[in-house]
């Protein structure tokens, strides 16, 4: 998928070189620069979740 029709509203989307190509990553640090909790003081299972709730976000709210 092209980057730039990903929806990234907390931009925490990162991109690096693998080796193989360029991929893209979800960078919980980038949510406590933008003052939104100490995320990286929060136990590792709900960082997981966290993460995996930034990969699947794409702007339909769940009712």
């Amino acid at each position: 998928m092209s980057p730039t029709l990903l929806f990234d509203p907390f931009h925490a989307r990162d991109t690096f070189d693998s080796g193989s190509g360029k991929t893209g990553i979800y960078r919980l640090s980038k949510l406590e620069e933008q003052g939104l909790g100490a995320v990286s003081k929060l136990p590792f299972s709900i960082r997981v979740l966290l993460e995996s709730v930034l990969r699947n976000c794409d702007g339909y709210e769940v009712r």
